[in-house]
């Protein structure tokens, strides 16, 4: 897996350290929360992401195998937190009462309901987090905070649609793809990897599914991915027009990560959020 994790030197610099009451270094602490995983990142007033951590195998039912990791997040002085979720189970619906047909989907029964809505269309989404992930973010985090699915900040993020084109993000073996042309959003999904070829099954799979030609519409991804992974070239095999996706309106302290911002499009999503 790639290791994403970066800590800026710049937050130790004499003035950030004086203007940290007025002026706190981080002004939002963008979250991403998996079953077992967890990436936290700090983005000061310049849209600068200055440090980033991924924390993996994550027992959430064991509050002390999480401990330090808890004690960590308290201690930053972010003015506001967003936090998104990429587990199942999920549901898109085009209606206010969406939250009505969870009854229908037993899954949901241990799970807190949270909702958000898709900034091009009246789509609800509804979404759960686990009750020892609630617990976690109770214990860690101040109740004025943010939370969204990852299927809303991904739509989210690339409206408006201006060209047609496939979304694939790589997460912990992991893919969330999502597809919309201008305005309309029409599909999202996730899937579970164990291989380079399980990536690619699902994403042939979307194409298929969403009636697209593979040598005619682009695929935009991001995630723990590079043109050197064998996921990339493998894809490279099968579509002809593969764009590794860069933040224009974020910026990342790392010198060695500068160029490659679509490792962290996920918490650069979250934290846009609003």
């Amino acid at each position: 897996m790639i290791d994403i994790s970066f800590s800026s030197q710049a937050s130790d610099s004499s003035d950030n350290i004086n203007n940290s009451l007025s002026n706190p270094l981080t002004e939002i602490l963008s979250v991403v929360i998996g079953i077992d995983n967890l990436t936290y990142g700090k983005f000061d007033k310049s849209n600068t992401l200055t440090d980033v951590k991924l924390f993996t195998n994550i027992d959430f039912e064991n509050p002390d195998s999480y401990q330090e990791l808890k004690e960590e997040l308290i201690k930053i002085n972010a003015k506001s937190t967003n936090i998104s979720y990429t587990g199942k189970p999920f549901l898109h619906s085009p209606s206010e009462s969406a939250g009505e047909l969870i009854k229908f989907f037993p899954a949901f029964g241990n799970k807190e309901l949270i909702q958000n809505k898709l900034t091009d269309q009246n789509i609800v989404v509804d979404f759960g987090k686990t009750k020892s992930q609630k617990k976690f973010v109770a214990q860690t985090f101040d109740k004025n905070i943010n939370c969204f699915h990852i299927s809303t900040i991904l739509a989210n993020y690339f409206y408006p649609y201006r060209t047609d084109q496939l979304v694939a993000h790589i997460d912990n073996n992991k893919v969330h793809i999502m597809y919309a042309k201008p305005l309309d959003f029409f599909y999202y999904n996730q899937f579970e990897c164990k291989s380079e070829s399980d990536y690619l099954y699902f994403i042939t799979l979307a194409y298929k599914s969403m009636n697209l030609d593979q040598n005619i519409t682009p695929l935009a991804l991001s995630g723990k991915v590079d043109k050197q992974s064998a996921i990339y070239k493998l894809l490279h095999d099968y579509i002809r027009d593969i764009n590794l996706t860069q933040s224009n309106s974020f910026k990342v302290s790392d010198y060695r990560f500068m160029n490659k911002s679509h490792y962290y499009l996920d918490l650069i999503a979250t934290s846009q959020c609003v």
